[in-house]
C-alpha cells in the first residue's frame, strides 16, 4: 500500500483519488489503484478489474525525468535565461538568450551546423559536427577568434570514451579518455590531470540528450554527487526536483574556495 501521487485522476465513482492505494508496476508504467472501499476492504475481484480499466485507459503514469525534454536553462554567472526551441523530431532547432544573443542549427545529411549570434546580431562562431554511422558527432570543427577541433569515439552504447583536441593549426594538444561504470564516467583523465567522479542515484534529467542533441553522446545515466579534479579541487552537488522527478536547480558547492553556483531549469 502507497500513498496516491497527486497525478492520479478522478474516474468516477469506483475509482478515485483515495488516500491509500496499491501500487503496481507494468513494463514503464507505474499504476496506482484508487477504490472505492467496501467495509475498508477492496474484494480480489473489483481490485482485478480496476487493474485492466487503469491499464487500458493509461493509468497514472509516472514520467521518466532521462526522457524529459528541457525548455529553459538560467546560468547564474552572466545572469541569462536560454530557451530551448525543437524540430518536430525532438533535435534542437534554435537557442534564444534573454540578452540576445542567439544559437540556430542546421541538419544536412550527417552534417550540423550551429551558427552563435552575439546579442547585437554579428556572428560569433560557427561549430560543425560531422556524424558517425552511430549519428553522433564523430569530428567537431569551431570557427572563432580561436578555432580548435575535436575527434570523438564512443562505446557501442553512445558513451563518449576518448575526444582528441587539435589548435587551429591542427596540432594534437590534449587526449580526454573516460571510464564508463554502468552509465556513468567515474574517471576523466586528460593532459595530466584526473577528474574523479561519484553519481547519486537519481535519473538524469539535465543531460544534451534532454536539450535535443543526442548527437553529443550519451548521457550519464545519473546526476554528479561529486567531482574531484586535479588543480581544481572537489565540487558537491546538489539538487531540488518537481513532482515529476526532474530536476529544476543544481547547486555547484566549491569545498576549495568555498563558493557556490546555481543553474535553473524548466521544462516542456
Amino acid at each position: 500500500m502507497t500513498e496516491v501521487p497527486k497525478y492520479c485522476v478522478d474516474y468516477g465513482d469506483n475509482v478515485y483519488k483515495c488516500r491509500k492505494s496499491v501500487h503496481y508496476t507494468f513494463n514503464s508504467w507505474e499504476v496506482y489503484i484508487c477504490a472505492k472501499r467496501q467495509n475498508k476492504r477492496m474484494r480480489r475481484g473489483t481490485l482485478l478489474l480496476l487493474i485492466s480499466l487503469l491499464l487500458l485507459t493509461g493509468g497514472c503514469k509516472k514520467s521518466n525525468p532521462a526522457s524529459a525534454v528541457i525548455k529553459t536553462v538560467q546560468y547564474p554567472i552572466s545572469n541569462e535565461t536560454y530557451t530551448y526551441q525543437y524540430n518536430s523530431n525532438g533535435t534542437v532547432n534554435n537557442i534564444q538568450g534573454s540578452l540576445g544573443d542567439a544559437t540556430y542549427y542546421g541538419y544536412s545529411g550527417t552534417r550540423i551546423t550551429a551558427e552563435e549570434y552575439d546579442n547585437n546580431g554579428n556572428a560569433s562562431m560557427v561549430t560543425t559536427y560531422f556524424l558517425n554511422a552511430q549519428n553522433l558527432a564523430d569530428s567537431v570543427a569551431v570557427l572563432a577568434a580561436l578555432s580548435y577541433s575535436y575527434k570523438n569515439t564512443y562505446n557501442s552504447n553512445g558513451y563518449l570514451i576518448s575526444q582528441r583536441q587539435y589548435d587551429g593549426q591542427n596540432n594534437l594538444v590534449n587526449i580526454v579518455t573516460d571510464s564508463i561504470v554502468n552509465g556513468n564516467p567515474l574517471s576523466i583523465r586528460g593532459d595530466g590531470t584526473l577528474t574523479v567522479n561519484t553519481f547519486n542515484n537519481h535519473a538524469n534529467s539535465i543531460g544534451t540528450g534532454n536539450m535535443g542533441q543526442r548527437f553529443l553522446g550519451t548521457n550519464s545515466k545519473n546526476l554528479l554527487n561529486s567531482s574531484n579534479a586535479t588543480g581544481a579541487g572537489e565540487t558537491n552537488y546538489s539538487y531540488t526536483y518537481d513532482s515529476e522527478g526532474r530536476v529544476t536547480s543544481q547547486t555547484l558547492n566549491n569545498v576549495t574556495n568555498s563558493s557556490t553556483t546555481t543553474y535553473f531549469y524548466t521544462y516542456y
